[in-house]
């Protein structure tokens, strides 16, 4: 079922340094801002949305966060089903699951509410509907024949970046291992970076999603695909989590805006110290050309 797989770039770059070949593509439209969850509605139906399937997981649905934006979509006119059949370290069968009730409800639109765990398990149910059988059927780089339906992301953490990442990670319960769903077609098409949608995580996540997105920057600065737009992005990545993740862990309820242009990231990029991790991992996980924890063997 798989389509014939593409090498992947890190084998195929010519030059070193500044001359290597390289390209750097971020196709998802990010929307920054206190308050941007509220365009949900408009930017679903936007994408050409009618029904959506909105993924997320108990915990995010516990903490409030869900249902504003439930009632945004429909109050733009569009009809909505909810899946919250998401674990951390998601699972192919959850995928499945997900997959089956789309098809069931005809959804032909996708938004994720939640951390990494929702987003890719979301990305990993879009490209199923399009593509068929099995999460392994599609794991590895560029290995999808379809298009997947479209996906609006609304990240309620800050560090996994997969708001504007190409891979889907996830869990193969049979197989005891994570496989790692790489397509640039994976990209969200949209992603809602609202800071209020982080209030509610603790100072332990805080900090750990700020590590994470450290370990991106880091990640980016040693991948064979760099590039100087990557290295200035993942370097300003890094210097934001380490100005503000302390104060963000230490300040629950710190929104103070505290913003800095920078001409190289994808938008303006420091934001509120509680979610200081929120500018860092957009900056970092951009800075990715083509490189995934999983393709550790084309390091530098």
């Amino acid at each position: 079922m798989t389509s014939p797989q593409q090498p992947h770039p890190a084998t195929t770059r010519r030059g070193q340094g500044v001359t290597a070949d390289g390209e750097f593509y971020m196709p998802t439209r990010v929307l920054f801002g206190r308050g941007v969850a509220g365009q949900a509605g408009a930017r679903a139906a936007g994408l050409g949305m009618h029904k959506v399937l909105l993924v997320t997981d108990p915990g995010v649905q516990a903490a409030g966060l869900t249902g504003p934006v439930r009632d945004n979509l429909i109050a733009a006119g569009l009809e909505v089903v909810v899946f919250a059949q998401v674990e951390p370290n998601p699972r192919d069968v959850d995928c499945l699951a997900g997959a089956d009730l789309a098809t069931d409800v005809q959804a032909d639109g996708f938004a994720a509410v939640g951390g990494g765990s929702a987003i890719d398990t979301a990305k990993c149910i879009a490209l199923l509907l399009t593509n068929g059988g099995h999460p392994r059927d599609w794991e590895d780089f560029g290995a999808l024949r379809d298009d997947p339906l479209p996906v609006l992301a609304l990240p309620t953490t800050a560090g996994t970046g997969s708001e504007v990442s190409p891979s889907a990670v996830i869990t193969d319960t049979a197989r005891k291992k994570k496989m790692n769903l790489f397509d640039m077609r994976n990209c969200p098409q949209v992603a809602l970076v609202d800071p209020d949608l982080t209030l509610s995580c603790p100072p332990a996540l805080t900090a750990a999603a700020g590590m994470d997105a450290l370990s991106h920057a880091v990640d980016s600065l040693h991948c064979r695909l760099a590039t100087p737009a990557s290295d200035a992005l993942a370097l300003e990545g890094a210097r934001l989590v380490a100005r503000y993740i302390r104060r963000a862990a230490a300040s629950p309820a710190d929104v103070e805006g505290s913003r800095s242009a920078s001409p190289t990231s994808r938008a303006r990029t420091a934001w509120p110290k509680r979610s200081a991790a929120c500018t860092g991992t957009r900056t970092a996980t951009a800075a990715r050309p083509a490189c995934h924890r999983s393709w550790s063997t084309t390091c530098r």
